[in-house]
């Protein structure tokens, strides 16, 4: 595949800090290249375009969702069987996937180290010419109420997509909600994707792969032929409801005898606060391990309580510390009481060696895994690039060790003690 002539690379600067290197073409495009040996043999690849959720009208962000299946509509010149079909043919192990991201819209892929041209050469074909024929249209009537059918049948999912919709609103929330689905015609697809595609790449590159290999493929394909608009940031915002005293009621059609209970209290942004999403991670660990510790939580052994600390980085105001319990409808009250207890219990301290010690080496698990994927240094890199000052708050593995038991007692009596929670509860018609 031809793209143009081969871009120039107009300045290149070292990242110590990440380890990585940024490059920037003469056609507006950008490399961000980080080389590891963490999987042999392998690059994972993502390049991001525009504004993403954050830039879509109001009257589009209905059909987010059906951005995800983008990709089966291959480009104009090959459909997605035809694509199918050359790479069986071919042998190229490559692949693509797509994401809306807050502030970007994301092709993504990963493949073999000797085969980065080629899986650059695909998202550029997939961005320059996408295919959105009558054929996307008739996938996505498709495809569309069996995915509304999927999340109805998982009250796990169906919980999430609700609490999403009250915490960040319909623009960010990850799962699409059933009349959203059915409003959604497929039309939609070149409003919403292809000026964002039109405009220059930010690409990272991350796996066994040197620097200028990583330079040299991407100068042929996503950074090729005429400069290219770049894209304006669009501050991702959201207002976080205010608390009520009473539970939000949601409705739900999952199994009988059991029910998705969960509260959750708004955190601060991280710009300001980067050590903060540490502390949180490990208060998270430390309530789960608590909560699973107790008999009360584990009468649903399939479905046991989560505790989550969940900091965007990209999105101002939607930060929060949840908990999520499947529970006995009859239970809410019992529910909160406990889960009060156990929370200023642990504010209040002193916290016990042995749970903390536990929390935190879950904690740094996490971490170290993370810090070994090449996929998560790709999405961590594209913070980098394309929001510089975010990368204060991308945290290294040796900063969990020094997180100690009084700032998660801090963390807990500053945040969630004495702060009334947003609560969720399905009514089944015999609470308390």
């Amino acid at each position: 595949m031809n793209f143009g002539d081969p871009a120039r690379v107009a300045t290149t600067t070292v990242d110590a800090a990440h380890g990585a290197t940024i490059v920037t073409f003469t056609t507006g495009a950008r490399l961000i290249v980080k080389s590891t040996r963490s999987t042999p043999g392998q690059v994972a690849v993502i390049a991001s375009f525009g504004a993403g959720r954050s830039g879509v009208p109001d009257h589009l962000v209905h059909a987010l969702w059906a951005t995800t299946l983008m990709p089966l509509g291959g480009t104009t010149k090959l459909s997605y069987a035809d694509l199918d079909q050359w790479q069986k043919i071919s042998g190229h192990p490559v692949n693509v996937t797509f994401v809306a991201g807050v502030s970007a819209f994301q092709l993504q892929g990963d493949a073999p180290s000797s085969e980065l041209r080629t899986e650059l050469a695909l998202l550029t074909a997939y961005a320059r010419d996408p295919g959105f024929g009558p054929e996307m249209s008739e996938k996505i009537a498709m495809v569309g109420p069996m995915i509304a059918t999927q999340i109805e049948g998982d009250p796990a999912a169906e919980f999430a997509r609700a609490a999403q919709h009250v915490i960040v609103g319909p623009r960010y929330q990850e799962l699409p909600e059933r009349a959203d689905i059915a409003a959604t015609t497929g039309k939609e697809l070149p409003d919403l994707l292809k000026a964002s595609l039109a405009m220059a790449a930010d690409v990272a590159v991350v796996g066994d792969i040197s620097v200028e290999d990583a330079i040299r493929a991407m100068s042929q394909t996503l950074a090729a032929g005429e400069h290219r608009p770049t894209a304006q940031r669009v501050r991702a915002l959201v207002t976080p409801p205010t608390p009520w005293r009473e539970p939000i009621i949601l409705e739900q059609r999952g199994a009988e005898g059991y029910a998705w209970f969960g509260e959750y209290w708004r955190l601060p942004d991280e710009g300001g606060k980067p050590r903060l999403s540490l502390v949180a991670a490990v208060a998270a660990a430390l309530v789960e391990d608590r909560l699973r510790s107790e008999a009360t939580f584990t009468t649903s052994p399939e479905a046991p309580p989560v505790v989550s600390a969940s900091k965007p980085l990209e999105l101002a105001g939607g930060a929060a510390f949840g908990i999520a319990i499947r529970i006995p409808p009859s239970s809410v009250t019992t529910t909160r009481n406990r889960i009060a207890h156990i929370v200023g219990e642990l504010a209040r301290g002193p916290i016990a060696s042995e749970p903390f010690k536990r929390a935190r080496l879950a904690v740094t698990a996490s971490r170290t895994a993370n810090q070994s994927s090449n996929a998560w240094w790709a999405r961590q890199l594209t913070l980098v690039l394309r929001a510089p000052r975010m990368a204060q708050a991308i945290p290294l593995e040796s900063d969990v060790t020094s997180i100690t038991p009084a700032a998660v007692s801090r963390f807990l009596k500053t945040y969630l003690l004495d702060h009334r929670a947003l609560v969720f509860f399905v009514d089944r018609g015999n609470r308390e």
